[in-house]
Order: structure tokens, then sequence, then C-alpha cells
């Protein structure tokens, strides 16, 4: 009996393994761009005279936060009863999970707080097809991680358009972030000339110098935006 018992015990550890690793993060995810909330901000979403949360900028399309109900003004305040005073502090809280799991956001929301069930999950976007045009570096020299989206991507999450260059990261103080640029934004059009790949965005601008100015046309938040990037 005592044989059989232990069978079954190693059975479903044995179970287990395949499931935890299937569910284990390298790089926790939920879609959100999130800045400092300032005191115009405060003020604008009725949230003054308290300063402590993080403001949701962007809601990725069809990742853990939007379909969660998660939306762009929300002012996060606390995860799992943890109370959260600033961006830098959710970003560490989101970092330190190790599985993939749902967690509850406390948001204020029009004068009023609620809860709000959020799976962190592992970033798709993770790793980014723009890491040999660094020019030998980490980070590409305009301050921005591309990848190419598609057709199937596009079905997947929602996107206005079906071809493009996705921005999967923006570097803090560089051309891209200064002019406004963020993680989420699709890329389709360099100084009116439409692009479909980052290949073609970067035949663009990498033979620019210092100090010229192109306009970018993206697709933010489904709107179709002018931004002029100062390389």
């Amino acid at each position: 009996m005592k044989n059989i018992f232990k069978s079954f015990l190693i059975f479903i550890f044995l179970l287990t393994i395949p499931s935890l690793a299937a569910d284990k993060l390298t790089k926790p995810w939920i879609g959100i761009q999130i800045g400092e909330l300032t005191r115009d901000l405060a003020i604008n979403y009725d949230y003054y005279p308290d300063m402590s949360g993080a403001f949701v900028h962007y809601v990725f399309p069809a990742g853990p936060a939007y379909s969660a109900g998660i939306k762009s003004g929300d002012i996060i305040i606390s995860i799992d009863g943890v109370q959260i005073s600033s961006p830098k502090e959710l970003a560490s809280f989101i970092g330190k999970i190790k599985y993939k799991k749902s967690v509850k956001f406390t948001v204020f929301r029009n004068g009023s707080q609620k809860n709000i069930n959020v799976t962190v999950i592992n970033n798709p976007y993770s790793s980014s097809s723009s890491s040999k045009y660094g020019n030998g570096q980490e980070k590409p020299w305009f301050g921005i991680s591309l990848k190419n989206i598609n057709k199937e991507m596009s079905d997947i999450w929602d996107f206005p358009v079906s071809t493009g260059v996705l921005v999967v990261n923006v570097y803090e103080d560089s051309a891209a972030y200064k002019a406004g640029i963020v993680t989420g934004d699709i890329i389709v059009e360099v100084n009116g000339n439409i692009i479909k790949t980052y290949e073609e965005l970067l035949a663009m601008v990498t033979p620019l110098k210092p100090g010229k100015t192109i306009k970018l046309g993206i697709w933010h938040n489904k709107k179709k935006v002018i931004k002029e990037v100062i390389f």
C-alpha cells in the first residue's frame, strides 16, 4: 500500500513539473505604458490632493490589462493589497512575479476605486528583431526596438493595420522618447512614404545626419498621428 501511495505522489509530482515550467516567466508583462502621476493629471482626473499611484498612459490592445478592463487614464493605487506610490514600485512588483498568475489591481477611475484582476504573462515581444541594427550597441541609435507586424499578429492583437513596424521598447532620453513615441505605437510612414517593415524604416533613417528632422506616420491608440523626430 505504501509503495502504491509513493508511486501516486511521484506521478503527481511529474505532472506538476511541466506545468510549472510552462508558466515560468522570464519577462513578466501585463501590457500597459505607465508614468508619473503629476499634479496636473491628479487634478484633471479628480484624484487631487492625493498624489500616490501610477498613471496609465496606454493600454496595449488585446494584452492582459486590456482584456481585464484597465483603461488609459486609470490610476493604479495598489496590487494585491500592496500600496503603489510610483511607476517604479509598480514595475518592481510585476518584475518579481516568477510564474503566470492573476493579481488584483485597485485603480481609481471616475471618482471611485475599482478592483480588476489581471493575469501576468510573459512579454510576447521581449525579443526584438531589431537588435542587429544597434550599430554594435544594445540600444538602436534612434532609441527604439522594433518588430515587424503581419496580418496574423494584427488579428490576434486587434491592430488597426496589418503591416507596419511595432515599437517594442523606447529608450529613455532617446530621440524617439523625446518625440513622444511609446511602446505599442505602429510606424507606417516616414516623411509621407509608406513603410511596411523595419528594414524599409531603417533604410530611410540610417543615412540621416545629426540634427535632421523626420516626420513619422504612427498609429497610436488606434488613431493616426504624425510625430516629428529630431535625430
